[in-house]
């Protein structure tokens, strides 16, 4: 899982020095911040992971789905995550989901 998050994060990093957009820095910073937060979420929230309180700092947010294309939705940054997803990678909040 480790290497996957370097990997991930070092194929952000090459392409905002290939491309100079400033956008691939940030989703390499969401990537690291959402694992960090993903990895000390039973510290902070002093949970088992299945629910979480709202006053510990970390953004919750609904997880959006649309039925048409199937597609998971972040319901704070509105970019589609994958569906298995605990935090979003992009902004990195943590994704609640209806359990219908």
């Amino acid at each position: 899982m480790a290497n996957n998050l370097i990997n991930d994060v070092n194929v952000k990093l090459t392409e905002w020095q290939c491309s100079g957009d400033i956008d691939y820095l940030y989703h390499a910073i969401a990537l690291i911040r959402a694992r960090i937060e993903y990895e000390q979420m039973d510290e902070i929230l002093g949970v088992d992971g299945t629910s979480v309180a709202l006053s510990n700092g970390i953004r919750v947010v609904d997880a959006i789905w649309d039925r048409q294309s199937g597609v998971v939705y972040c319901g704070n940054c509105r970019e589609s995550v994958l569906r298995y997803h605990t935090f979003c990678p992009h902004c990195g909040c943590y994704l609640i989901r209806d359990k219908n």
